[in-house]
């Protein structure tokens, strides 16, 4: 397509073909693109030797072909031979790079085999902040009073982590909830559906209870003693997101709704307890995944500033408010610099080659994948942003 913009740009233009033997690392992956084996690769049962340590005896040849049972064993093979090279051929972490062809498919698993082999390792991608533990605590704050507080708004939010309750005390409340069928406003703050005994979850009867409660007997002290600590948990938990759900129903603009936000997450102490997630992350190695968590919180706040100083005076839905906020931090992405400077660097194809590593793992390889696709243009193309400069 170059060629062919050049001779409409320059009559006259004569184009020439390289004619050139291709030799060294070159010419083995031309080779290994068009015939499938090495050059001068041997066909039959010599080709199908595959370690790469008799593969490199003698030759000059730098680029090797592994062939692997299922994606597992790829990886736990690269794992090994990572191993190996540092611990019997001198190398360093950092002087090795892993390519992977679909690196967010691969993450967990990659994960999963270097810790068990011990390899540090920086993964070199952005991360989206959508994902975040503080974003699935407020848009599942948002969208709790948006559904009438389905299960799986509320879930999402109080397991985020941020919600101040212990991962026991959150299973023994949606193990009451599903029990009793408690999924709905009107349902979960009566008090009475976590005090009967015997009734089905959706029994017509069961609003009928309290006024007849004086005809049943007298619940056992064990019975009443836990539905009053469930009681107890439910209010901790849902008193704080029903009032701060109502304040932000009755504000009008969004300068209402920023403010009464921002006071209730200093009320309930989030940035403490995002700050204790951060330092358990740091001290569990996972620096992506704190720092994601800490350019969520800055851009959450970033977002809220803008909303400020743009639309201050803006009316705005609760719906409307909650889109404006997921959009904002939807946007903005997570880069992390190297933790430390000997780890083993990985990412995809384009941002690994940057480095230009001494050893270069590439897993995944297929047709679709080699080489990477090239990035969108998006809506306007090369001619038509040319065809605009000329305006």
């Amino acid at each position: 397509r170059t060629a062919w913009r050049l001779q409409r740009l320059l009559p006259g233009l004569q184009l020439l073909r390289n004619e050139s033997e291709e030799s060294g690392l070159q010419a083995q992956i031309l080779s290994l693109l068009r015939t499938g084996r090495l050059q001068g690769q041997q066909s039959g049962a010599s080709a199908k030797a595959r370690d790469i340590r008799r593969a490199s005896a003698g030759s000059a040849c730098r680029l090797h072909l592994v062939q692997a049972g299922s994606a597992d064993d790829e990886l736990a093979w690269v794992a090994g031979e990572i191993r190996r090279l540092v611990q019997m051929e001198g190398y360093r972490y950092k002087d090795i790079s892993v390519a992977v062809s679909d690196l967010p498919g691969a993450m967990p698993r990659l994960r999963a085999v270097f810790r068990e082999y011990d390899i540090p390792l920086f993964l070199d991608m952005e991360r989206q902040l959508s994902g975040t533990p503080f974003m699935r605590y407020l848009l599942g704050l948002l969208d709790t009073g948006l559904s009438n507080w389905s299960r799986q708004a509320l879930m999402g939010c109080l397991r985020s982590g941020l919600c101040g309750l212990s991962p026991d005390e959150i299973d023994r409340l949606e193990n009451t909830w599903l029990v009793r069928g408690l999924f709905r406003k009107d349902r979960l703050f009566a008090d009475h559906l976590y005090r009967d005994h015997g009734l089905p979850a959706e029994d017509p009867r069961a609003a009928e209870a309290q006024a007849e409660a004086d005809d049943y007997p007298e619940q056992p002290s064990a019975e009443a003693d836990q539905a009053d600590q469930l009681l107890e948990l439910r209010d901790r938990a849902l008193l704080p997101l029903r009032s701060l759900l109502e304040s932000l129903t009755q504000a009008r603009d969004i300068r209402e709704k920023v403010t009464v936000l921002r006071r209730f997450l200093a009320g309930e102490s989030v940035p403490d307890r995002i700050s204790r997630r951060i330092g358990a992350l740091t001290d569990s190695g996972e620096m992506d995944a704190a720092v994601a968590l800490a350019q969520s919180w800055n851009a959450f706040s970033r977002v809220l500033d803008q909303l400020l100083q743009l639309s201050a005076e803006l009316p705005v839905s609760l719906q409307h408010f909650r889109d404006l906020l997921a959009a904002g931090i939807s946007a903005a992405a997570s880069g992390v610099i190297p933790s430390a400077i000997d780890q083993v660097d990985v990412g995809d194809l384009r941002r690994t080659m940057l480095r230009e590593p001494r050893i270069l793992f590439l897993t995944g390889a297929a047709a679709a994948n080699i080489p990477p696709p090239l990035p969108p243009e998006g809506l306007l193309k090369d001619p038509d942003r040319q065809a605009l400069s000329r305006l």
